[in-house]
């Protein structure tokens, strides 16, 4: 049915089984936020899931990783981070830069190297 399938296709890539997977926090990120002239931030702190056996590299990565959600976070108003659905939208964002930044650093290498999943375990914004 077209309906399903369609359904499939937009569906988050959002793992169901996170067993192989370990977290790497990228904590105490600052922002702020498009047109708040300093005034305002967001701090966060960012769980992004991947597999075990690529923890190591995923930590030399840890200023790349901080210098895309400063980024991505600075592009955004205030009216775009306040409730649930924008840090959800948020994540997903993170989620995709993560995403193509990996495959650009090492899709040769390491094909199979994907984040399934990230996650806010800090989302404060003053």
């Amino acid at each position: 049915r077209p309906e399903e399938k369609q359904a499939e296709e937009g569906r988050s890539e959002d793992v169901d089984d996170l067993s192989e997977y370990i977290t790497y926090a990228v904590e105490d990120v600052i922002a702020n936020p498009a047109e708040t002239g300093g005034q305002r931030y967001l701090s966060v702190a960012v769980s992004i899931y991947v597999q075990v056996e690529y923890e190591a590299l995923v930590a030399e990565l840890d200023p790349e990783f901080r210098s895309l959600i400063i980024e991505r976070i600075s592009r955004k108003r205030m009216d775009e981070l306040i409730d649930y659905k924008d840090q959800q939208i948020l994540r997903e964002e993170l989620k995709d830069d993560i995403n193509a930044l990996i495959s650009r650093l090492f899709s040769k290498k390491y094909p199979d190297l994907k984040v399934p999943r990230v996650v806010f375990s800090k989302y404060i914004i003053q």
